[in-house]
């Protein structure tokens, strides 16, 4: 998880140099590579464009059976609330978003990611921030 974090963090950009990373370096995952990384660089992408620093991505077990979950994590604003809902949804992009001159998207990303998750068996999430940004979070199957 260590290489893939990274990797993503990479591939995404430059910016992504100030994301602290906080991962077991033995933290593996039954996961496609390809799919985990646009996961990732998706989520990553997003917090810069839509969050504040400090950047965080934090990575380990959690659940019974054990599976790797992954948060990407930022100080911004956060989700409104009453968009949660629709966040992962097909085409979503909230007021704000739409309202941001800078910010061009087509409100399929998220979108995407659920789906690709699925299809390895995992999900994505969101939990606000405390007190206050975004954690845009992914579960997978933990390998053994």
């Amino acid at each position: 998880m260590v290489e893939a974090i990274d990797g993503a963090l990479a591939a995404a950009g430059p910016d992504t140099i100030d994301f602290k990373v906080k991962c077991d370096p033995g933290l593996t995952a039954r996961v496609d590579p390809d799919h985990l990384q646009q996961v990732l660089v998706n989520y990553a992408t997003n917090a810069l464009k839509y969050g504040a620093e400090p950047y965080r991505v934090t990575a380990g077990l959690e659940g019974d059976p054990a599976a790797v979950v992954v948060r990407v994590i930022d100080s911004g604003a956060g989700v409104p609330q009453d968009f949660v809902p629709r966040l992962f949804g097909r085409f979503a992009r909230s007021e704000a978003a739409r309202n941001r001159a800078l910010v061009h998207g087509t409100g399929l990303g998220l979108s995407i990611v659920a789906g690709l998750l699925q299809a390895n068996g995992g999900e994505a999430w969101y939990e606000p921030g405390q007190p206050r940004g975004a954690r845009f979070c992914l579960r997978v199957p933990a390998a053994h």
